[in-house]
């Protein structure tokens, strides 16, 4: 299984995510896993490249600043700011030392995740 492959399943599982009922913790849970993943497989650069392939077109600049955006715009059905919002939380989170399994707390410490991400 080629690396393209692999981070389509890995996208096809999170849109899975992203249209089920699952709660967005849940959903971003799952994104950061798949992040973590991809940062210990591949390079950034690498990464990008595969994910516009998947896309079928290349991002924006402002979607390819980090690989939790890039995953969010693969998989989440929304506008913009929401995914923006995503992304901006996950980041901070992984900032403040959490891990995937940390993720809830830390969203419900900080007020949800908006709060998370510009509180």
């Amino acid at each position: 299984m080629t690396d393209l492959d692999k981070l389509q399943k890995d996208v096809t599982s999170l849109k899975m995510y992203f249209n089920s009922r699952a709660s967005r913790h849940v959903c971003l849970e799952e994104v950061f896993r798949i992040r973590n993943k991809w940062k210990e497989c591949t390079t950034f650069k690498k990464f990008k490249k595969l994910s516009a392939e998947v896309h079928g077109k290349s991002f924006d600049k402002r979607i390819t600043e980090t690989r939790f955006r890039v995953l969010i715009e693969l998989t989440c059905v929304g506008k913009a700011g929401k995914k923006a919002t995503y992304s901006a939380a996950l980041d901070n989170a992984r900032k403040a030392g959490c891990g995937p399994s940390e993720l809830s707390d830390f969203f419900k410490k900080k007020g949800g995740i908006r709060n998370a991400a510009y509180g």
